[in-house]
């Protein structure tokens, strides 16, 4: 646009000029030769048929430029939608420029992660392929197919092209979300034949209340005004120490068909305090079920046993099931769950009770930078005493869950989880008015980092505070633990 201004004033005035002498001295003067005039005329064509190809290649370059002006108009308002987290939109809006604008990688890219996300995975596959076809290293591209090939179930394909991206250079956060499609893809491969994997675990912690006791020592009775005030036992008061911890644990999946799974797993936990031994708390649990898988649905139903073993006697028996399902959307899961038990106290049976609680959680993976990962969840149930003498133990409870991850670097993420739980008892304990209340919210902060395959070190801080109506069941604690995970699989 602006070489033609330049090509017009060099050659335009000449001509016109030359024009307009011929015009003016014309009928004074005698008539020039022919080939004078052949020359001539031949001169203005020319002038003519240049200043006709740049009028036509100007309009040409307007054309393009407002064809390009109006693509970049929608592909910016197609990104805003995606950062919206809403693909289908965006593949509305996309998909009728695609017999215009497919082969522009800029188009096909966005229409093949918008249709990827909003379930049209095969549409995804075909706009991906015209990326990779006009660059061949377009790794974002060859990444998102193996994404879409996953969800067609071409997982070995899936594994190869995922392989082929992670050897490239790409940012941390994009490498650990690979990894993680690559831990799916194995899972899924695993989901053929029988799989067998287990873990332990070592830590180091310190606890600044071990047994979960008050920092109240006296308090007054309000039901027996004439006891004064009453005066705690120093072992329910709160006690801090340090403590070592293991765990381990081992699980093994059989396939009948694609469809239907037996699981068995087997969990264990002990851990030893320093000093205040008496709260030495150690956990079994083993689980046996069933899983099925129907499309984008998961069913889980299990029976569980967990014995609970405190100062090395049994505490507490807990025995029931679970059933569960999950529903995959795009890249989120929905889960609802109902689970039940038994829960017996041997030597206490006076605080025997059944327990149900059923929940809701959502849990969602999201691209980009960080890779990070939301969940939240609520959940309602309650704990009926079966000694109807004391309905203090018995009790309801309602609370909500969330939290997050994101992916630091290849090797670390960061965590966090947070909970509130309302619990109102049956009844008001032995000596008080009012029906037991208490609130407790805990909060878990900490690292998880991976030095080699199947290695995990976590660092975390968690905090615990109880509110009760009750002065001996109000309480705050804080921990701080290392582990080191090994997993065998």
């Amino acid at each position: 646009m602006v070489i033609i201004p330049t090509l017009e004033s060099s050659l335009v005035p000449q001509c016109l000029q030359a024009e307009s002498h011929a015009g003016a001295d014309r009928p004074s003067m005698p008539r020039a030769p022919e080939t004078s005039l052949i020359t001539h005329n031949g001169t203005r064509t020319n002038v003519k048929r240049v200043l006709l190809k740049w009028i036509i290649a100007f309009a040409v370059l307007v054309s393009a430029g407002a064809a390009l002006a109006q693509l970049d108009s929608v592909l910016a308002q197609a990104r805003q939608l995606m950062q919206r987290s809403d693909p289908a939109a965006a593949y509305n809006l996309l998909k009728p420029l695609e017999a215009d604008r497919a082969g522009n990688p800029d188009f096909d890219y966005l229409l093949g992660i918008a249709a990827l996300d909003s379930g049209r995975y095969t549409e995804a596959v075909f706009a991906l392929e015209r990326v990779l076809a006009v660059n061949p290293k377009h790794v974002q591209a060859r990444a998102e197919i193996a994404r879409a090939l996953v969800q067609l179930g071409e997982v070995e394909t899936a594994r190869r092209e995922f392989e082929t991206v992670r050897q490239q250079t790409i940012p941390p956060e994009a490498a650990a979300t690979i990894q993680k499609y690559l831990d799916a893809i194995e899972q899924i491969q695993a989901g053929t034949r029988t799989a067998v994997a287990g873990y332990v675990e070592l830590g180091l912690g310190y606890d600044t209340n071990v047994n979960s006791g008050t920092t109240t020592s006296q308090f007054a009775v309000p039901a027996l005004p004439g006891l004064g005030v009453a005066t705690l036992n120093p072992a329910a008061l709160k006690q801090e120490d340090g403590f070592g911890y293991l765990a381990a644990g081992a699980n093994v999946r059989h396939p009948v068909n694609p469809s239907l799974a037996l699981i068995a797993a087997v969990d264990g936990s002990q851990r030893l305090h320093f000093d205040k031994t008496d709260f030495d708390l150690g956990n079994v649990a083993v689980n046996l079920g069933a899983e099925v898988t129907h499309t984008r649905n998961r069913f889980l139903f299990a029976l569980q046993g967990q014995q609970m073993i405190l100062d090395w006697n049994r505490f507490r028996d807990s025995f029931g099931g679970v059933a569960q399902w999950q529903h995959q959307v795009g890249n989120g899961v929905f889960t609802a769950y109902l689970q039940h038990a038994r829960l017996d106290y041997p030597g206490q049976e006076i605080r025997n009770a059944d327990r149900t609680v059923g929940g809701i959680a959502y849990a969602h993976a999201f691209t980009g930078r960080y890779a990070p990962v939301l969940f939240a969840g609520a959940y309602y149930g309650h704990e009926n005493e079966r000694n109807s003498s004391r309905p203090d133990f018995g009790h309801r409870l309602a609370g909500v869950r969330i939290g997050g991850q994101l992916t630091l670097t290849e090797a670390v993420s960061a965590f966090a989880f947070g909970s509130y739980e309302d619990r109102n008892y049956g009844g008001p304990v032995p000596g008080f008015f009012d029906d037991r209340a208490d609130k407790q919210t805990d909060f878990r902060l900490g690292l998880s980092y991976k030095p080699a395959k199947l290695w995990t070190i976590t660092p975390q801080v968690a905090y615990t505070e109880n509110k009760s109506n009750v002065p001996f069941t109000d309480f705050d604690r804080a921990q701080a633990l290392i582990t080191v995970r090994r997993d065998f699989r």
